[in-house]
């Protein structure tokens, strides 16, 4: 899944609507620790493509949109976002927040902020910390 999300991302956008249904149908009818691994491996690990933007916000968007819950606690999703996390793409953070909640998210954000150890990582975490604080749960 995670290639193709990266394969349909370059050739088509972000936006293209058709292959956004498309993988949507698909992520969701895979079990959800595949699915939910598959996303998030398009944001840890690196691109050869440049850009990664479009890959991103095409997995943020099955995260966001999709009906897995994620397996995996918050603090290591977030730890493992900080090399390759294109800060754009704020469904991420927001997946988080509805999954963990609010509170817990930032928490986590605030101790990897304390133990950050380049700069790099403290801007991922200052970001990170900013979609959170604007994180606005879906509609029910």
């Amino acid at each position: 899944m995670t290639r193709q999300i990266k394969e349909r991302a370059r050739k088509f956008g972000s936006c293209n609507v058709q292959q956004t249904d498309y993988l949507a149908r698909l992520y969701n009818k895979l079990p959800a620790v595949e699915a939910v691994e598959a996303a998030l491996a398009v944001f840890t690990t690196p691109t050869d493509a440049g850009d990664n933007f479009d890959e991103q916000e095409l997995a943020g968007y099955l995260l966001w949109t999709g009906k897995h819950s994620c397996h995996l606690p918050a603090k290591e999703v977030l730890s493992a976002l900080l090399d390759n996390w294109n800060l754009s793409v704020e469904e991420v953070p927001w997946y988080l927040c509805r999954e963990f909640g609010q509170d817990t998210v930032m928490k986590a954000v605030e101790e990897l902020i304390d133990d950050a150890s380049s700069s790099y990582a403290h801007k991922t975490l200052s970001t990170l910390a900013f979609w959170v604080r604007n994180y606005k749960p879906p509609a029910q």
